[in-house]
């Protein structure tokens, strides 16, 4: 980014509110923002973050004020599962006082922003969060069922994950493969 001489960003969300001005180098950890930024030789630039909504995008920016201020690290190996034992207070506090739905949203968004800092975060604290949690425990979760596959009753023991509105009967799946193409899309000719 030495080519860069970008001073101030100003992020829109997918529902279409606009951030203030955030200084370019808050915001830097963010790859949707350096490469948006590129050789550019504005003092400010405007960046649509399309898939993240507007209350997430602000605590995203609240992550970036406070990580361009007190950087962190994961050390490996771990030595605890208590996540106040592995990052400081403050970003313990950030994740953990997220309800699940939104902290699967910043999970999601950190990842299509590429912010690294904030995917190790909540990378591990979901994989806190699952440790020594039964199969059954994590699909609730997720609100995922089991469904036995045809595969299952030939006796492999694999099973596939389906959300509820994905369950498909016997008949339903048969006329599923006779009206889709070998590629799933849809055979017109049929």
């Amino acid at each position: 980014m030495d080519g860069c001489d970008c001073q101030f960003v100003t992020l829109s969300s997918s529902d279409g509110i606009k951030t203030d001005r955030v200084p370019f180098g808050v915001v830097r950890i963010c790859d949707i923002v350096t490469n948006a930024a590129g050789e550019c030789d504005k003092e400010e630039i405007a960046v649509c973050v399309q898939k993240v909504r507007a209350e997430v995008l602000k605590l995203i920016i609240n992550f970036c004020y406070h990580y361009s201020v007190e950087p962190f690290s994961i050390e490996t190996p771990l030595c605890s599962i208590d996540i106040y034992d592995l990052v400081p207070k403050w970003y313990a506090d950030f994740v953990m006082t997220l309800k699940p739905a939104m902290f699967f949203e910043v999970m999601e968004a950190a990842n299509y922003m590429g912010i690294q800092p904030l995917i190790g975060l909540t990378c591990l604290v979901a994989a806190i969060l699952f440790n020594r949690k039964s199969a059954s425990a994590i699909r609730s979760v997720f609100n995922c069922n089991p469904r036995v596959t045809e595969d299952r009753k030939r006796g492999s023991s694999t099973d596939t994950l389906v959300t509820e509105g994905q369950r498909l009967t016997s008949a339903e799946r048969e006329k599923k493969r006779k009206t889709e193409g070998t590629n799933g899309f849809r055979d017109k000719s049929l």
